[in-house]
């Protein structure tokens, strides 16, 4: 299980004794996050994070992104560096510009989609709290 501060942070301080098998779909995607979080990562790569995850969880690391964010802010307000960038790749519509600042969107369907996809999309996109 990741440090106690990492823990609390993705929301699974209660779980911390237990072993991948007691835990629920959304409570491993949790670890899974946490364990990359305690790396450090310049950049943090999360490939449909929630893809397989019911609503309700779904939207619980949704929020949970969304207080990165905020914790983004905060430290650029206190002169430091921001703690978090992340990039998701998703097919959910609804979800890209939820927990991003950003969307860029790729298709192959353009004139010359037989050499791969290209940038049909890129604009900032309005942050929500997470509260």
């Amino acid at each position: 299980m990741p440090s106690r501060r990492t823990a609390e942070k993705v929301g699974l301080l209660a779980a911390r004794d237990q072993h991948p098998s007691q835990m629920s779909g959304g409570m491993r995607q949790r670890v899974a996050i946490a364990q990359a979080l305690i790396m450090q990562p310049g950049v943090f790569l999360l490939d449909e994070p929630f893809g397989v995850l019911d609503e309700a969880t779904r939207e619980d690391l949704q929020l949970m992104l969304l207080q990165f964010y905020d914790e983004n802010i905060r430290a650029r307000e206190q002169g430091r560096v921001p703690p978090y960038t992340a990039i998701i790749v998703t097919h959910e519509l609804n979800e890209a510009p939820f927990v991003s600042d950003r969307v860029v969107g790729l298709s192959q369907y353009h004139s010359d989609g037989e050499n791969g996809a290209t940038i049909v999309y890129d604009r900032p996109a309005p942050v929500f709290a997470p509260d």
